[in-house]
């Protein structure tokens, strides 16, 4: 009898695990799709290189690892120059240190 109750409780618990995982997993790509979009909208506005603007959503994010993706990406297209090239790490350098202390401020209030 227990046994049983244990084994429906835990398949309850499964299941709205799954439903809400399922629900908060898209809101987090939605999230980031929108961040992205975000990047490359206000980049196109300002006018800005699309290689700083990889840069920039990279160092916003504080992920280093999409800096290197993007860097590999970049050096893999044809006719792109060393200077184009030094672009996303630049803008990162400038996004990452004030990304930085917009979460430690947001921690504090």
């Amino acid at each position: 009898m227990i046994d049983a109750d244990r084994k429906q409780i835990d398949e309850n618990v499964r299941r709205a695990a799954y439903q809400q995982g399922l629900r908060f997993n898209a809101l987090a790509a939605g999230v980031v799709v929108m961040g992205a979009a975000l990047a490359v909208g206000i980049g196109a506005l300002l006018k800005l290189d699309f290689a700083a603007v990889l840069g920039l959503l990279s160092g916003a994010t504080t992920n280093t690892p999409s800096l290197g993706a993007a860097q590999q990406t970049l050096a893999a297209l044809p006719g792109i120059s060393e200077d184009r090239l030094a672009l996303p790490a630049l803008a990162y350098a400038v996004a990452y240190p004030a990304a930085i202390a917009a979460s430690s401020a947001r921690c504090c209030w």
